[in-house]
C-alpha cells in the first residue's frame, strides 16, 4: 500500500486490516497511537528506495516474521512505504514468492496486477528479487516449445 491509504483508518478497517508495517520510516510514518487506538498492531523499519540498498537482505526476515504474527493472531497486515510501489513492493513480492512458491515472474506479475506496472520498478531490488527466486529455486523454466 501507499503511506496514504495505509493511514485511512476507516478504511483500514473496512479491509479488516489487523497489523500495519511501514517500511519508510519517519517519511511515511502515521500515528502510530491512532492505529493502537483502534486495536491495530503497527510496526516500522526505516528501509530506503535507492538503487543498491540491500533490501531483502537486511529486511526480509523480519517482514516474514510479521506477516506470520499477524497470521498466528488471525490478522492481515498491510506493508506500505511512500508510495507503494518499491520498498512494500519487492518485499510483498519476495513473500509471495516464498509462501506460494511461485516462479519470480509470476510474483512481481501478481504485484503489479494489484499495485500498477511501476511497482518493483527499483532495478536493484528486482535483482534482489531475481537472487533470491535462484537460490530458492523459482526462476522460471523456459519452455523451448513457446
Amino acid at each position: 500500500s501507499n503511506a496514504r491509504c495505509a493511514h485511512d483508518i476507516e478504511l483500514l478497517k473496512a479491509r479488516r486490516i489487523t497489523h500495519v508495517l511501514n517500511v519508510a520510516g519517519y517519511e511515511a510514518r502515521g500515528n502510530y497511537r491512532k492505529y493502537r487506538d483502534h486495536g491495530i498492531t503497527v510496526s516500522e523499519l526505516d528501509a530506503r528506495d535507492i538503487e543498491g540498498y540491500p533490501m531483502l537482505a537486511r529486511h526480509l526476515g523480519r517482514v516474514r516474521k510479521l506477516v506470520q504474527a499477524a497470521k498466528n493472531a488471525n490478522g492481515k497486515l498491510v506493508i506500505h512505504c511512500v508510495a507503494g510501489l518499491n520498498r512494500s513492493g519487492v518485499l510483498c513480492a519476495a513473500e509471495y514468492m516464498l509462501t506460494t512458491r511461485c516462479s519470480v515472474l509470476d510474483a512481481v506479475k501478481h504485484c503489479r496486477a494489484k499495485r500498477g506496472d511501476l511497482c518493483v520498478c527499483n532495478r536493484s531490488f528486482q535483482a534482489q528479487l531475481v537472487a533470491l527466486a535462484r537460490t530458492e529455486g523459482l526462476l522460471p523454466t523456459l519452455d523451448p516449445t513457446r
